[in-house]
């Protein structure tokens, strides 16, 4: 079995020459193909955080390092290799890593890294490299990935061999779709059926309300009714709205309730890569963690939908106070 250089998880690796692969926007043959399994793609994914501090709705929202000044810069360089640029101010960076990788999962199902480390062992500085989506499996001992090596012959590229790379669980940082949502192996299956059942009416196969698959021969009407439901059957824990195109049959108590419902979505996967992020810091003794505060969290929403439900706050008031 052979390792590729940059494949040297917790043993000294030169950051400058660990050359990131980012997993986001890789592999056509995983991600989402069907129009609607993309929005739901693009729209949970989409401002877990707000883009930056000026942008969000709350005027008490604060993303921050907390702890000593250099377990801080420790915990940023664990981070540095994320977000899409690294000259913000620690919020927006914060902002950036967060929603950077609330689009992997939110695409997948999950986002995988390798944890590096630097040579000079005694800076103890670790960084996060986001790793090849690609052909790269998790397994319950390790994560694996199968290539073929690059030969560089007068400046043109030729497939060669094809070679294996391992990692051990201890070298890797997955963070999977929250369970509280849907597993990892459930949201891909989501998306997969949207792929197959949600872009345009089969009308000699589809689900009817029970969940199994009934012949409805060609009405047209009933097969797109019964496309709505299925789309709103299986993306029921999210409250997702499929960007307002199922508004025809839905009342407008259930249109709020869907959009604090699916914030409520955002706001759980924000508080498990949070905690994700904060664990991983915790185990490199990295004495420094990750605070969110003025956003609402699962407690407020969750009490907003029971409110909603009571009629105890107004549709308007509801969609202002979960904003982010």
């Amino acid at each position: 079995m052979m390792k590729r250089k940059t494949s040297q998880s917790l043993n000294s690796v030169d950051f400058e020459k660990a050359k990131s692969k980012r997993p986001y926007s890789t592999s056509a043959s995983i991600s989402p193909s069907g129009m609607y399994a993309n929005f739901l793609a693009q729209d949970l994914g989409e401002q877990v955080m707000p883009l930056n501090q000026r942008f969000s709705s709350k005027k008490e929202f604060k993303a921050y390092f907390c702890g000593e000044e250099a377990d801080c810069n420790r915990l940023r360089q664990l981070l540095v290799d994320i977000p899409q640029a690294v000259d913000y101010e620690d919020c927006d960076f914060i902002c950036d890593v967060i929603n950077t990788i609330a689009k992997s999962i939110s695409r997948y199902g999950f986002s995988r890294f390798e944890i590096l480390h630097s040579v000079d062992k005694d800076k103890k500085l670790f960084k996060l490299h986001p790793m090849y989506i690609k052909n790269t499996y998790s397994l319950k001992i390790g994560t694996v990935q199968i290539y073929r090596d690059i030969i560089y012959k007068d400046f043109e590229e030729t497939p060669g061999k094809y070679k294996i790379s391992w990692w051990s669980n201890s070298q890797t940082l997955i963070i999977n779709s929250p369970k509280t949502l849907y597993s990892k192996s459930k949201y891909q299956t989501i998306l997969k059926l949207l792929n197959k059942f949600g872009d345009t009416p089969n009308t000699s196969l589809m689900f009817n309300s029970t969940g199994k698959f009934s012949n409805i021969g060609f009405d047209f009407k009933t097969a797109q009714k019964n496309i709505v439901l299925f789309r709103n059957k299986l993306t029921r824990k999210l409250g997702y709205h499929f960007r307002n195109s199922d508004s025809d049959y839905i009342t407008e108590f259930y249109l709020a309730h869907k959009y604090v419902t699916f914030k409520l979505a955002k706001t759980i996967l924000r508080e498990h890569i949070i905690a994700h992020l904060n664990g991983l810091a915790k185990k490199l003794e990295i004495n420094a963690e990750i605070i969110v505060k003025g956003l609402p969290t699962q407690t407020d929403l969750s009490t907003m939908l029971n409110q909603l439900q009571n009629s105890e706050i107004s549709f308007s008031d509801s969609l202002k106070k979960s904003d982010f």
